[in-house]
């Protein structure tokens, strides 16, 4: 009861501090907040955090982080065609009552068939970026960390190395929304762009370090000070996360929204679970990959935004709401990997 009582006080207490100081200081907070909690406090909890333990069954990793990707992507593309057609029997009852109190019959012609289908691709490389890639470092390492009891910390390294490897694949799920929707050209330096990005990202760094530092001087005997630390950077990383929140009504885009997250957040990770118990994986706590695999979509860059094309508050509304929603999820998410 007391775990469960500081899991939920750490979860819901920090955030909303950062929330309640991101409408205190507006201009300054936000922003510096996520730069510390980016660049120094999830690559500290990455380093604290490795231990020496044997990645058996790592086969399992890639499989997984491919699989969420195609379960997510296909459900979302069933939702959208699912919105094409209830836009088309909608403009196509308003038709009929329009030639009804005219006294006249028209046939749908092609013309009038390219107009029903809709064509935005903004919403639709929304609805899919923000269905398919959630947020697997930022907000799911503090996440794990406060899940995980003392015997289970070791098996941490999943997340990291799930999270190195989902990112990679995010990176080319990007370049094919922009040639699917944008008609970006792919040449060799755009293919092999996201393999770079690994030797940039703080974390795999982090990770190396940690990896080195375990082999020459382990940290085992430093394991008190190490979790008290972790603690205090976990809060910091909430209190950042809390910072990056929105819930302005004229933001909030609550149907889609909803819609997505049910993706995302719930149909998504009972299929993986489905999958470890089908393929009996016990060699590690399955939880580690389960939550990554549930968090909330991922806040994108200003970059992003502009090269897709994306909508903004589409990707801060389900954001948002998807943090919310793991105080609800994680706990299903803990059961079901027992």
């Amino acid at each position: 009861m007391n775990d469960l009582f500081l899991f939920y006080a750490t979860l819901i207490g920090f955030p909303t501090i950062g929330y309640i100081l991101k409408t205190l200081f507006p201009i300054y907070f936000s922003n510096y907040t996520y730069q510390f909690a980016v660049w120094i406090a999830t690559p500290t909890l990455v380093f604290t955090s490795y231990r020496n333990n044997i990645l058996s069954d790592f086969w399992t990793i890639p499989f997984i982080a491919i699989t969420a990707i195609v379960i997510s992507t296909i459900f979302v593309y069933i939702i959208i065609d699912l919105g094409c057609i209830n836009e088309r029997i909608h403009l196509l009852s308003n038709t009929n009552k329009v030639n009804q109190n005219f006294n006249f019959i028209t046939h749908t012609s092609p013309r009038l068939s390219s107009l029903i289908t809709p064509k935005n691709s903004e919403t639709q490389a929304s609805l899919i970026i923000n269905g398919v890639i959630g947020n697997t470092s930022y907000i799911a390492f503090p996440i794990i960390l406060l899940v995980l009891d003392s015997t289970q910390t070791q098996y941490f390294t999943w997340g990291v190395i799930f999270s190195l490897f989902n990112s990679t694949l995010v990176s080319y799920f990007l370049l094919m929304i922009s040639y699917r929707f944008h008609n970006e050209k792919l040449d060799f330096e755009s293919l092999t762009t996201p393999i770079k990005s690994i030797f940039r990202n703080q974390i795999f760094w982090a990770l190396l370090i940690g990896y080195l530092v375990n082999i020459f001087m382990p940290l085992d005997k430093l394991e008190g000070s190490i979790n008290q630390v972790r603690y205090l950077i976990i809060c910091i990383n909430l209190i950042a996360i809390g910072a990056q929140l929105s819930f302005s009504k004229s933001k909030l885009n609550w149907n889609q929204s909803f819609t997505i997250l049910l993706v995302k957040m719930l149909i998504t990770p009972l299929v993986i679970s489905a999958l470890f118990l089908l393929l009996n994986i016990t060699s590690f706590p399955t939880i580690i990959i389960l939550l990554q695999v549930a968090m909330p979509p991922l806040l994108l860059s200003k970059e992003i935004y502009k090269q897709s094309n994306l909508s903004k508050n589409f990707n801060i509304s389900a954001h948002s709401i998807g943090f919310v929603l793991l105080a609800f999820t994680v706990p299903i998410w803990a059961v079901l990997s027992r």
